[in-house]
């Protein structure tokens, strides 16, 4: 499996999920931040966060978690913390856009959820798949698998957004 070590739920071949990846106080830690931190509005109402140093060291205290407990020969990119606000959703998609295929494999997107909050379940259409994480869980899944997010009920969806990737033909 993708994290051996850990706590880690097998919902389909394609997708796990990690409870409690990081505890309850490290996610208020964050979101603490991010309430203090400057953000973009993407056009489909997503807040983008601005990497400020604070956020930058709570990427790598991340990124630095998943690769100390990650089962499988692959790096992480550098990823990003945004929010999903009542009433908004994210569209249907794929995690392999925007990423050099010639010479490296996007393998898994990973979602680490700091927040719990009703509605804005992550959900695989064509798996007839939906999960409702909670604050602390980490979920990953094939790149190509398409999902969406279901709409914000209430509260925020604060999330952090990586991908697990290896170079091309390693695995």
């Amino acid at each position: 499996m993708l994290f051996d070590n850990l706590d880690t739920k097998k919902i389909s071949d394609d997708i796990f999920v990690v409870k409690n990846f990081i505890l309850q106080d490290e996610c208020e830690s964050i979101v603490n931040i991010l309430n203090a931190s400057e953000y973009t509005v993407r056009k489909d109402n997503i807040f983008v966060y601005n990497m400020t140093k604070d956020l930058t060291e709570s990427s790598n205290f991340i990124e630095n978690k998943i690769k100390e407990n990650i089962s499988l020969p692959l790096m992480i990119k550098p990823g990003g913390f945004n929010c999903i606000s009542k009433g908004n959703l994210m569209s249907k998609h794929n995690d392999l856009d925007g990423f050099d295929h010639k010479n490296f494999s996007k393998k898994y997107g990973v979602v680490l959820y700091l927040n719990n909050f009703e509605g804005g379940e992550i959900n695989y259409p064509k798996e007839n798949i939906s999960y409702h994480p909670q604050a602390g869980d980490l979920i990953a899944h094939r790149s190509y698998l398409q999902h969406e997010v279901l709409e914000v009920k209430s509260n925020y969806r604060y999330t952090y957004t990586s991908y697990l990737w290896s170079e091309k033909n390693v695995i």
